[in-house]
């Protein structure tokens, strides 16, 4: 049918479709988007093989650290002890047989020429230890002083926490079926929810970990815990909802969406971390470290090239990065290319969490360990950066599967995908190096005290 309008002839092509609908006896209402899911049973046993490979990492690591804990530390410790007592009764013998060296010193007039050094008492000389001493042990008097720019490291630890408590709140509600494709926008409102209540447990960690650097001012450490990662997560899509509704598009989030947000941010989240942060700096207070810290810091020797901080930080995160890999492959190809947009195999995902969480506990009690051994004492923020560090490599591998396997035009869906992938592993980075931390802090804690030096 021609019409011969203004705008030139148009065609009208009528046209008609029919729908077949068949009903499934073999499958379960519950499980009626199995449908939508193709090669279910070939990715599962590439999703077996990738288990296999991260076990066999996770394994190797294992073995490190038990040969670490159990022969070397154990010996060091068992080795310091006897010098130790060794050493004390040498000191007795000399005390009792011979005339004191310091008693020999005056008569000699030497103590004009040594000074008033050793008037200090609240230091914690080096000379108390036996002579043969080295490596970690050298350190004990400085390894649990407060490290520089600690008011930042501190909500970035209960921030991490915060992260820890609302993915594996998730992780477990899909792993159970609440969280499926059938509860549209679930996942993310119930993400938003655990991350509010768990404000709580961010400023619980915060508080004490700022009260074990030493800090005074915990209100003001509140606000910043509150508003660190939360601001800069709003203030990313902030933005980037600017673009979206620039380019009219259905995805973008509605104003008053992003006003409701910053209603349960400063109305609800805001409040918890302040309770949590009240408790666990006001009335449970610091950890206690076993061994008292040094007046005057140790220097720190000339370090190799492999335990400085950016190359440390580099090859630590290759070996977490190596265990989710094949991992990320399906995630990625879930959310980018299937039709379904959805990821829906969290059992493999759980196993595999759990196998990177073991991997990079592992990964940090090494790196700690070889920091120590180098007599580097500064290792609060090392630590969180090694469990951290398989962010920046995630980061990248999402930047080959842009160029590779995406085919995405335009400026705007280019920002879009780099923006999430970016807040994507600011999370990771975030949730993983808190778990390198706090295992750092718990292994230091645990061979200084077993040494008792002070």
């Amino acid at each position: 049918d021609l019409d011969d309008a203004d705008n030139g002839p148009t065609l009208t092509i009528p046209y008609t479709y029919s729908v077949y609908f068949r009903e499934e006896e073999r499958l379960e209402w519950q499980n009626r988007w199995d449908l939508y899911f193709v090669n279910e049973e070939d990715s599962s046993k590439i999703h077996w093989l990738a288990i296999i490979n991260s076990l066999i990492i996770c394994g190797v690591l294992t073995a490190v650290v038990a040969v670490i804990g159990t022969r070397t530390i154990r010996g060091d410790i068992k080795g310091y002890k006897e010098s130790s007592v060794e050493d004390g009764k040498t000191k007795s013998k000399r005390s009792k047989g011979t005339r004191s060296p310091r008693k020999s010193a005056e008569k000699n007039g030497l103590l004009d020429q040594i000074g008033d050094a050793d008037t200090d008492g609240d230091v914690s000389s080096d000379d108390e230890l036996p002579e043969d001493i080295t490596g970690w042990k050298l350190v004990h008097g400085d390894v649990f002083r407060p490290p520089a720019h600690g008011v930042l490291l501190a909500p970035l630890i209960g921030s991490g926490m915060q992260l820890v408590f609302m993915a594996t709140g998730l992780l477990l509600l899909s792993c159970f079926g609440v969280l499926n494709p059938s509860f549209r926008g679930g996942f993310i409102s119930v993400g938003i929810a655990l991350f509010i209540i768990a404000g709580v447990f961010s400023g619980y960690f915060s508080g004490r970990v700022y009260k074990t650097f030493g800090g005074q001012k915990w209100k003001k450490n509140v606000v910043v815990t509150a508003t660190l990662f939360p601001g800069l997560l709003f203030a990313t899509l902030f933005i980037l909802d600017l673009f979206v509704w620039a380019q009219a598009s259905s995805t973008a989030i509605p104003f008053s969406t992003l006003l409701g947000l910053v209603a349960l941010w400063l109305l609800v989240q805001l409040p918890l971390v302040y309770v949590g942060s009240w408790y666990g700096y006001v009335v449970v207070g610091s950890w206690e470290h076993p061994i008292k810290t040094n007046v005057i810091p140790r220097q720190i020797p000339l370090q190799s090239w492999y335990t400085k901080s950016m190359q440390s930080v580099l090859i630590a995160g290759l070996i977490p990065f190596a265990v989710i890999s094949v991992e990320l492959l399906f995630v990625f190809k879930s959310l980018w290319q299937d039709k379904s947009g959805y990821y829906y195999m969290f059992g493999f995902l759980a196993v595999v969490s759990l196998i990177l969480i073991l991997t990079v506990v592992e990964v940090t009690i090494v790196a700690v360990y070889i920091q120590l051994c180098s007599e580097n004492y500064q290792w609060w923020w090392q630590s969180f950066f090694v469990g951290g560090s398989s962010a920046l490599w995630i980061f990248l591998y999402c930047a080959w599967y842009y160029w590779t396997k995406l085919h995405i035009e335009g400026l705007v869906s280019s920002m879009l995908f780099f923006s999430y992938s970016f807040l994507a592993c600011a999370v990771y980075g975030l949730l993983t190096g808190t778990i390198g931390f706090l295992t750092a802090y718990a292994f230091v804690r645990r061979i200084y005290g077993a040494i008792k030096a002070d």
